[in-house]
């Protein structure tokens, strides 16, 4: 089976199918996130009203592999120290 990428181009057979890929890392894989607090309240506000509460710093954030937050920290330490308490591979999102 060949899928076309978003340029229209031919893949060839495809290595993961939507399903397998959206799974790829759940549960498995953590990621840091590095961001001022007003747009941690900008993006995720709405589906997680208490950041709103969170004053103007700098947050550091482990996110899930979906890039939702599991954990909202004060210092990239913390975020290494839930990352190894959920058993999660800890890699750095730019």
């Amino acid at each position: 089976m060949s899928t076309v990428d978003q340029r229209g181009s031919a893949c060839g057979d495809a290595l993961l199918r939507q399903q397998e890929f959206s799974e790829l890392g759940l549960h498995e894989i953590g990621y840091l996130r590095i961001m001022p607090s007003d747009d941690l309240k900008r993006i995720y506000g709405a589906r997680f009203p208490s950041v709103m509460d969170i004053a103007s710093v700098t947050v550091y954030a482990l996110m899930d592999a979906e890039g939702d937050p599991l954990v909202l920290c004060d210092s990239v330490e913390s975020v290494r120290e839930s990352a190894r308490e959920e058993g999660l591979i800890l890699i750095l999102l730019q």
